[in-house]
């Protein structure tokens, strides 16, 4: 299966909640920090789809919250974090946010990451049996200083993704 463009489909107001897939993140002194892609991830979910539950991977939610004021209160339904040191891939992620969604009936998730990683995103979520909506204007950031060495460039990510993408397909995930 072919899934490497980008393309906005569905209408957002139809979603039940927001799945938000990182891209990237940063370290300091061993502190992971969202980087600048996750926040601007969360300034899309913050304009476009807050009034939704929101199903977030760490680094959009620890960026999304920074944004808010002290008192506001947390918007967050479900907050995905790696359950170890190991990696939080984004199969693993889609699979906890799939089973949080039929737990509570939800059906459609308007889907929100960094235009390259989207397509990825929304075919795992489709093969999952998540009915998708993809919106327009997504970031297209890059952040040179990830610690995902793939996310830093365009050239990275064209080296990288098509064995996550053969990888995928061989394990029938999308």
């Amino acid at each position: 299966m072919k899934y490497t463009r980008y393309t906005a489909h569905g209408n957002p107001a139809a979603a039940d909640c927001v799945i938000g897939c990182s891209f990237g993140f940063r370290a300091v002194n061993q502190l992971v920090t969202p980087g600048i892609v996750n926040q601007e991830l969360a300034r899309f979910i913050a304009k476009n789809c807050a009034d939704k539950p929101l199903i977030l991977q760490f680094e959009i939610d620890d960026a999304l919250q920074a944004m808010l004021p002290p008192t506001a209160a947390r918007q967050t339904a479900l907050r995905i974090e790696k359950e170890t040191t190991s990696y939080l891939d984004t199969r693993d992620l889609l699979l906890k946010a799939q089973a949080f969604m039929a737990a509570r009936g939800y059906k459609t998730a308007l889907l929100v990451g960094q235009t390259h990683h989207i397509a990825r995103i929304d075919a795992i979520c489709r093969k999952l049996g998540v009915e998708t909506i993809v919106p327009e204007q997504l970031p297209a950031l890059w952040d040179s200083a990830s610690r995902q060495w793939w996310t830093r460039s365009p050239l990275s990510w064209r080296l990288r993704e098509p064995a996550v993408i053969l990888h995928h397909t061989v394990k029938r995930w999308v």
